[in-house]
């Protein structure tokens, strides 16, 4: 989706070392800030950094507003700082959701810009207002814990199989080798072939073998249910929807449909393991079906012959 708004000869593998060597940086440096804030709370405290460090939206909302409380002069000038930032960060992040979904459903049907972020925002605000309530960060911590620990891995994962497999390793490193002053070799095709599939494949699988054995912070079961599997079967048939309706209607809502069925009559049973097989089964079921669709539509996508004329 940000890639439709750079020229076709974009150096693509350019942009790609800019990113991460952008994302990796910032997180280094914003790792010195954190943690010498919470050095400074545990010797304020008078416990050890391993009792006060926190993940998740934890650190953000409890434990680093509780340190910069601390702090001497102005803490107040700084808590004011540290959410201010806070509000920006989470702007900005807003943008790039937006934005991947908006271009992908403005393609898909044609619509203006405008109506294309009506039909994206109105549904993620609506659904963003159950985070405002007194429960609101239970429910960001079931959705962040899902979302980053499955979601994003099966993205990746999905991407490293559709560019190996399907439109090809070799011919996308020649692809965009041929507009990049920075070359990648053989080796690429190797990583993006087999190393990146296990790698990520082994993170999704000991991640529900994790939650197999203990369910997620303690949580009730139908909380996982709703904030976390649930999220996960709306994201894949978002993406089989975007992708072909006819496979949506006749496979992935009826499948998920019964699933969800089965999930309500099972969810307050014992056997939390019942729910994370049916998880599993959706998730890569619709990774499948989803690949499967994408192979049949191979002729519209990038003709690196035709570009190369």
């Amino acid at each position: 989706a940000y890639a439709s708004y750079l020229p076709r000869r974009s150096d693509v593998n350019n942009n790609a070392l800019i990113t991460s060597f952008a994302n990796c940086g910032t997180s280094y440096f914003a790792g010195f800030a954190v943690f010498s804030i919470l050095g400074y709370f545990a010797q304020a405290t008078g416990v050890g950094v391993e009792k006060v460090v926190a993940g998740g939206p934890g650190l953000a909302f409890i434990t680093y507003p509780e340190a910069i409380s601390l702090l001497p002069g102005v803490p107040s000038l700084f808590g004011v700082l540290f959410f201010l930032t806070l509000l920006t960060l989470g702007i900005d992040s807003a943008f790039s959701l937006v934005e991947a979904a908006v271009v992908a459903i403005r393609d898909k049907w044609n619509l203006s810009q405008s109506r294309a972020t009506w039909i994206v925002s109105l549904p993620a605000f609506a659904l963003g207002l159950i985070f405002t309530t007194g429960a609101g960060l239970y429910w960001l911590d079931i959705v962040d814990h899902f979302v980053n620990n499955f979601g994003l891995v099966a993205v990746g994962f999905m991407e490293a199989v559709v560019i190996a497999y399907l439109f090809g390793a070799e011919r996308f490193r020649n692809y965009v080798n041929r507009h990049s002053e920075v070359k990648i070799g053989r080796w690429w095709d190797i990583c993006v072939k087999f190393v990146i599939p296990l790698v990520l494949g082994t993170i999704i699988l000991w991640s529900l073998i994790e939650e197999l054995k203990k369910p997620y912070g303690g949580y009730p079961n139908w909380a996982l249910t709703v904030g976390g599997w649930l999220v996960v079967i709306l994201a894949v048939n978002l993406g089989v929807l975007l992708m072909d309706k006819k496979a949506f209607l006749r496979f992935s809502l009826p499948a998920s449909l019964a699933v969800g069925l089965i999930a309500l009559l099972v969810n307050f049973a014992p056997p939390m393991w019942v729910m994370f097989i049916i998880s599993a089964a959706v998730l890569y079921g619709g990774l499948a079906l989803s690949l499967h669709i994408a192979h049949k539509k191979q002729e519209v996508w990038l003709d690196i012959e035709d570009e190369a004329e």
